[in-house]
């Protein structure tokens, strides 16, 4: 109480969540922050009676951002664990991505590609372009002659490996590519349906 006013005072205290490298070390990026509150109400009587307590329950003041989900797409050499230093390939060489998405204190979640887009520049909506993975996770790309297209077997639910031959877009002469995908993920234990799945051409049939 501060004359005739009644105050409430509180603090909002944001503390980020660590984030979890691809090299599986815990990391903060967001120093603490913590923002005073206060309630100012205008006092109507006096009284001699016991201290007023609130009738409503209090706020958490406590935020965690551990619930934030992390996707990368990134290029991987052969069928190893490390992230491939050059982006230079020749025409037809297999091109091996690996999506992921991390959330350190998330249930167990699983990754699919929801669809893939390449452009001869930046912009994923510039022509020309290809979607190889459309559908919500049909590598379509699979189905053409002698294509070499495949998804990997998981060895992680939070991590999906795919493979497409290299190729560049005869019209553009600087013989470059830009991918582009929207990566999705659900919890680990939902079966995968017509929204959520991870398919490629394999001989006669998906």
């Amino acid at each position: 109480v501060s004359g005739d006013w009644l105050i409430y005072s509180n603090k909002l205290v944001f503390s980020s969540g660590p984030l979890l490298t691809l090299d599986g070390i815990l990391i903060f990026r967001r120093a603490r922050t913590v923002v005073p509150i206060e309630c100012h109400y205008k006092r109507r009587f006096r009284v001699s009676a016991e201290p007023l307590s609130p009738t409503w329950l209090p706020m958490t003041s406590t935020i965690e951002a551990a619930g934030l989900l992390h996707f990368s797409l990134h290029i991987v050499k052969g069928r190893s664990v490390s992230a491939r230093q050059s982006t230079d390939y020749q025409q037809g060489e297999p091109l091996l991505l690996e999506a992921a998405a991390y959330a350190p204190f998330h249930p167990p979640l699983r990754i699919y590609v929801d669809h893939c887009v390449a452009t001869a520049n930046s912009d994923p909506f510039s022509k020309p372009s290809y979607e190889f993975i459309s559908n919500h996770g049909c590598l379509v790309d699979s189905m053409l002659p002698n294509s070499s297209s495949t998804y990997y077997r998981r060895l992680k639910e939070n991590v999906l490996r795919f493979t497409i031959p290299v190729f560049s877009f005869p019209q553009d002469q600087r013989k470059q590519v830009f991918i582009n995908c929207h990566l999705r993920a659900t919890p680990h234990h939902s079966p995968s349906d017509p929204q959520n799945k991870a398919c490629y051409f394999h001989g006669p049939s998906f």
